[in-house]
């Protein structure tokens, strides 16, 4: 019987289970893409897997000169960073954005758990801002999806658009996705059995997708804009740009969230009104992006005021040996 470190470990749940895990959770939303949008869509997905894993390989071995130990957090990061692009994106804008996600955000600044952005949506973000008119071109799903020349060019013989669809679909093509959209973002179908697993085995953490969906949520039914209040609207809101793909794949990140339940309450709360804030202001795939960003930036800010007070002390920011200094000094 393997020993285990005790007794406040409760269960064998590291590093090298957790992030094949996330893999299998992103499966659903990776078939569905390439259900709608055909092989183009399977060779961004493999390509922005393979690409983040060799950068990581290569920048370990060559530039740190150490071991590479095998994990599958590139792989993650390449497969995020391909499903939050249209189908219609270049595969050399893919490979610029994984060596950004994975040299500049992640390497650069220390390697796995020690990255202050998640890496694939800090590439996305740059990506847009870089490229506005190569990665926010939109087609219709299931138009040519099996002809080979969309391994080159993108799909074929369907009019792109400059937006996500979805204004005009109904309740159900919503939540199946069918609509012009990034290639794994917009199945609400998919993305909820991603969710649960990822519940069920305990890596998913709740409340900070709890309370941006809820956030947002509230916000859009009492701010609705010009389009009126429906359900359709509703779960197009949540469905477009990637807001339950970020909510339950980007607010779940270990090393880019506060590690209390109280700090990532509060990161979704100010995520989904940075998300509502900004998605008035521009486009909601942008608005998520961006709203992660900052709050991965006021992450250290809440780890180090929303911790737990050190037992035997008589504040949360004092050591018991710092606490007994002043309690003797104020006598």
């Amino acid at each position: 019987m393997r020993k285990l470190p005790a007794p406040h470990i409760h269960k064998e749940l590291g590093i090298s289970m957790i992030y094949p895990h996330v893999l299998v959770a992103l499966l659903p939303a990776a078939v569905s893409g390439v259900y709608y949008y055909g092989i183009r869509a399977l060779l961004l997905i493999l390509c922005g897997m393979v690409s983040c894993a060799v950068f990581d390989f290569l920048f370990v071995r060559y530039v740190r000169k150490e071991k590479y130990v095998w994990e599958a957090s590139s792989l993650v990061s390449g497969a995020i960073l391909a499903l939050l692009f249209p189908p219609t994106v270049p595969v050399w804008i893919l490979i610029l954005g994984a060596f950004f996600s994975t040299i500049l955000v992640k390497q650069c600044f220390g390697g796995l758990g020690s990255n202050l952005f998640n890496p694939a949506f800090t590439a996305r973000a740059f990506l847009s801002l870089a490229f506005p008119t190569l990665t926010a071109v939109y087609s219709e799903p299931t138009v040519a999806r099996w002809e080979v020349l969309s391994l080159l060019f993108g799909p074929q013989q369907t009019e792109a658009v400059a937006s996500p669809g979805g204004a005009g679909a109904g309740v159900l093509e919503l939540l199946s996705g069918r609509f012009a959209g990034e290639i794994g973002t917009t199945c609400v179908f998919a993305l909820l059995i991603g969710a649960v697993y990822l519940f069920s085995i305990g890596i998913l953490r709740p409340q900070a997708p709890l309370f941006y969906f809820g956030v947002l949520g509230i916000l859009f039914l009492l701010f609705p804009g010009a389009q009126g209040l429906s359900l359709g609207y509703l779960i197009r809101s949540l469905a477009v740009g990637g807001v339950l793909f970020a909510g339950v794949f980007a607010l779940n990140d270990y090393s880019t969230t506060p590690t209390t339940p109280l700090g990532r309450a509060v990161f979704g709360v100010g995520a989904g009104l940075l998300t509502f804030i900004l998605c008035r202001l521009t486009t909601i795939a942008v608005s998520v992006s961006f709203a992660i960003l900052v709050m991965n930036a006021v992450t250290p800010i809440l780890d180090f005021y929303i911790r737990p007070r050190i037992f035997g002390s008589p504040s949360w920011f004092l050591t018991p040996k710092e606490g007994q200094k002043r309690k003797e000094a104020a006598k």
